[in-house]
């Protein structure tokens, strides 16, 4: 993100998470004190952002993030999961492992406070061996969502990618609630003919 925009952000972090606080004033100044003392507590450096257009710059360096993924790969493979949020400080290391057991650029980002992850993977598109790499991480990716507990999407929807993962997810009952509810909405089948195979 700082070669693509210059934002002033750390290179040598490993992690880094943007917290913002809103409400009345004065609240806000004493969560500001907490949340830092919380991070700290747990090893983090702090930054606080003392002008408005300081905030406005970290917010803007948090939406050239996917821009600036996309450009570390012909094709950009953006995966969004859920993990419990008590689960994150353990989920986060494995789900990062994932791309370096399959040898594959994977940057993580997204929502942590709904414990929403973008997991991306930047690959050659054109590459075979490649691809066969990332679809196997893909499916490890959601495995790992579903073994603590999460979902296999989060915002982003199910769409055909994810469609098979859905049986692992959700009970046949839960399933039949689907099949049904499309039913009454789409009685003649017109919409998505036969793409999720909950028909």
């Amino acid at each position: 993100v700082e070669d693509f925009g210059n934002f002033g952000l750390p290179r040598d972090a490993e992690v880094l998470l943007l917290i913002e606080v809103d409400g009345h004033p004065k609240a806000v100044d004493e969560e500001i004190v907490e949340v830092a003392r919380i991070c700290e507590l747990n090893g983090a450096k702090v930054e606080i952002a003392k002008t408005d257009a300081e905030a406005a710059k970290l917010w803007e360096a948090r939406r050239a993030l996917s821009p600036a993924v996309a450009k570390l790969g012909r094709t950009k493979i953006n995966e969004d999961i859920v993990f419990p949020r008590s689960y994150l400080p353990e989920a986060l290391p494995r789900l990062r492992e994932i791309g370096r057991k399959y040898n594959l650029k994977m940057v993580n980002f997204g929502h942590i406070g709904d414990g929403n992850v973008h997991a991306n993977f930047m690959i050659n598109g054109l590459d075979p061996d490649e691809v066969t790499r990332a679809e196997k991480a893909v499916e490890e990716v959601f495995n790992l969502a579903l073994e603590y507990g999460g979902s296999i999407t989060g915002e982003h929807g199910v769409g055909i990618t994810k469609a098979e993962f859905m049986k692992k997810q959700f009970k046949l009952q839960e399933m039949d609630i689907m099949r049904k509810i499309k039913r009454v909405f789409d009685p003649q089948d017109l919409i998505n003919p036969g793409k999720m195979d909950i028909d």
